[in-house]
């Protein structure tokens, strides 16, 4: 028996840093235009999404949606309110749920109180508009899945700890705390801190994996100008597909770069020899 599980997560939809619909109208009535970055992460979105092989299990793995950022005041957000986003949100992952088989089944799982809406609010109306399976009556979107699939036991949930160097450190950590569960998970899948690392660890009597899902979002104003800037994203953008098969569990990334504009490109300065540079102005830079 084998089977294919995909893995999607932190798209960030309504972000000016991550995707949105082609031509796709907004809360206004107007049609918001892709930046250069967006419509890079389209075209991937697009690409990506004929290329996986047909899933048996799709999951979400929570902030599908960027939400209104009030930290920012709104300052880098294509689209303002939250509902219109979800439709979106919608919109988009349409594409790869199409790509699930005939009865096969979606899974949500929340994503953070400031993007997705405090107590999971528009997780849960994604979740409901998508058909995914619900967590209880009443209740669709999952805060955290513990999943029997293929024979092997699947922990997912959004958030784990964020660390900049030394990658594996969440891993082990959330291997070390599915240990301690009464019945521990053969692998355990995370999204939150947006760079993809996949992680084994033999123990005494079995293998335990671990997955950290890449994201759709590029690098955003928060990052270049947090403590440790240009440090916060991995360096690969995109999502998993996880196959369980003879009692093995096997994985394919789907990556793509970020664009060259991610990183810091170093201007140069108009001044030389303390005078102005031909063809430069005191007002610009080279």
């Amino acid at each position: 028996m084998r089977v294919r599980i995909g893995v999607l997560n932190d798209e960030h939809v309504g972000s000016m840093f991550g995707l949105w619909p082609d031509n796709y109208p907004t809360s206004n009535s107007g049609i918001y235009q892709l930046n250069q970055g967006q419509r890079y992460l389209l075209d991937n979105w697009n690409r990506i999404a004929a290329e996986i092989p047909p899933l048996d299990l799709l999951i979400f793995a929570g902030d599908e949606m960027d939400g209104k950022q009030p930290k920012s005041e709104g300052a880098f957000i294509c689209e303002p309110k939250a509902p219109r986003q979800k439709d979106a949100a919608l919109e988009l992952l349409s594409l790869f749920k199409k790509r699930v088989k005939r009865g096969g089944e979606l899974y949500s799982v929340e994503g953070t109180d400031y993007h997705m809406g405090k107590n999971a609010e528009w997780s849960e109306e994604l979740a409901k508009s998508l058909g995914a399976v619900p967590m209880a009556p009443g209740r669709t979107c999952w805060d955290w899945l513990l999943l029997e699939v293929g024979g092997k036991r699947l922990d997912v949930a959004h958030r784990q700890t964020v660390t900049i160097i030394r990658r594996s450190s969440p891993g082990e950590r959330e291997l070390d705390f599915s240990e301690m569960h009464k019945n521990p998970a053969d692998l355990v899948i995370r999204a939150h801190n947006h760079y993809y690392f996949w992680l084994t660890l033999s123990r005494e009597d079995r293998v335990q994996h671990y997955l950290s899902c890449p994201a759709w979002q590029l690098q955003t104003h928060y990052c270049r100008t947090s403590i440790s800037p240009n440090r916060k994203d991995g360096t690969m953008l995109g999502m998993v597909v996880v196959t369980i098969e003879d009692g093995e569990i096997s994985h394919r990334p789907y990556l793509f770069p970020h664009p060259p504009q991610r990183r810091a490109v170093y201007v140069r300065a108009g001044i030389h020899d303390g005078r102005i540079a031909e063809g430069t102005t005191t007002e610009g830079g080279a």
